[in-house]
Formats: structure tokens, sequence, C-alpha cells
């Protein structure tokens, strides 16, 4: 379920108002239309709120939000060799990462100047703390470096049973040949 199926419900709901006032005789105006986009109002309030903060409170946890919290900055360090087996390096820098509800965005800035940018849609969940999302993913890089910048979409999968964790692996594979481990640890302490 997306927040497209969730405003859907909520004008449903406003059109629902309307049909029981109407099953129940009630004179159909302006008044119940206006009662029926005050309930329809509400609930689309309830739903933005929700996406942004509500589903972070612990108390959700797991049993109505089944996907942890990564939202904040950590500090990144990937590398391919654990698919390739060859002696690439390990490349290093820091990201942002603002979650939803329903959605997950993230930015990457590489310490060689590179940047890369991730967007998709909220982790489903899995049996036993693993999850998945799909992204699309965009890297940019320096002009000196002569490699034309890319967008791409990717698979994301991790682990985790900690509700808010403070380090993760999440592994990643893309169209052709790309995959890797890209290792997060919180860099600010959690608040």
């Amino acid at each position: 379920m997306n927040r497209w199926h969730l405003l859907a419900i909520v004008v449903l709901a406003g059109a629902g108002y309307v049909g029981v006032a109407y099953a129940k005789a009630q004179p159909v105006g302006w008044a119940l239309v206006l009662s029926a986009s005050a309930v329809a109002a509400i609930l689309g309030a309830i739903v933005w709120v929700f996406d942004r903060w509500l589903w972070r409170l612990g108390l959700l946890h797991p049993w109505f939000v089944p996907f942890p919290d990564i939202n904040g900055k950590w500090t990144v360090r990937t590398s391919r060799s654990w698919l390739t087996h060859s002696k690439d390096p390990a490349f290093t820098g820091t990201a942002e990462i603002e979650q939803r509800f329903f959605s997950i965005f993230m930015r990457i800035v590489w310490d060689d100047g590179s940047r890369s940018a991730l967007r998709g849609r909220v982790p489903v969940a899995a049996q036993g703390g693993l999850y998945a999302f799909a992204a699309v993913v965009s890297n940019a890089y320096p002009v000196d470096r002569k490699l034309p910048n890319e967008t791409k979409t990717a698979g994301f999968f991790f682990h985790e049973q900690d509700r808010k964790p403070d380090m993760l692996q999440i592994f990643y594979s893309t169209d052709g040949l790309g995959a890797a481990v890209i290792e997060l640890t919180r860099a600010q302490a959690r608040g």
C-alpha cells in the first residue's frame, strides 16, 4: 500500500459519508458536501502527518510499522570486492537519509567528489528482519574522472532487528553487473 492508496481511501471515506447520509434520507446539499469534505480533509491530514512523523513512534514498532527508522546522517563505506573477489578499493563518504513511511531518499557524497542519490519506495518487510526496496539511483562524477553521469534501477536488501540502528549493512544489485555492500555507521547521536 502506498500514499495514493491511502488518499483514495480518504476520498472514498468522504463519498461514503455522503452515501450514508443520503441513505438516511438526509438532504444532499452543500452542508453535507462540506461535512464530507471536512472528513476527507481530516483523514488526509492524518495520513500526511503519519507519513512524515507519526510512523517513527516507538510504540508502533514492530506491530504496525514493520521496518526500522534509518533517518539521519551516516558515514559510508562500500566495496565491490565481496562479489567480484577483486582488490577494488573501498569507497568512503557521508550519507543523509530522509525516510518517510512511504518512501526513502538517500544522498551520498563520496570522498572523491562523486555524488549518488537514490529514491525508493517504503521498504517491504520480510520474515526475520529482512527488508528490501527498489530505488532509482543517480550517480554524478567529477569532470576529471571522465565518466558519464548515470541513472539506473537497483534493488537494496538489509537485515536489521533494531528499531533505530546505529550500524547497517545494505546489499545492492543494479541492472548490469553492479553489486556491492554499503556499510553505514550513524554519524550523529540519536535524539
